[in-house]
């Protein structure tokens, strides 16, 4: 079972840290499996709406950005695992 404290902060770590920095720390892992983007990184904005006490009239609070993206893994298995957040 994953930590989901632990994941979001890892993540939140990735999503900061400088793309130079991933980069170089990145090309020090061995065995990388190969992959291809099914989507590419894309950022965007989305609606956030709400309700007032959570169960009345619905409207919009403001937009948010967000980025999506779908990879295909190529590892040792049958099929690819594909993976998008």
């Amino acid at each position: 079972m994953v930590d989901l404290a632990k994941r979001q902060n890892w993540i939140a770590l990735l999503a900061k840290a400088p793309a130079t920095k991933l980069e170089v720390l990145v090309s020090r892992i061995e065995n990388i499996p190969e992959y291809r983007f099914l989507r590419s990184p894309e950022t965007g904005l989305t609606m956030i709406r709400g309700r007032a006490g959570g169960v009345g009239q619905v409207f919009n609070l403001g937009e948010m950005t967000l980025t999506r993206c779908v990879v295909q893994l190529f590892v040792n298995q049958p099929e690819p695992i594909t993976g998008f957040g």
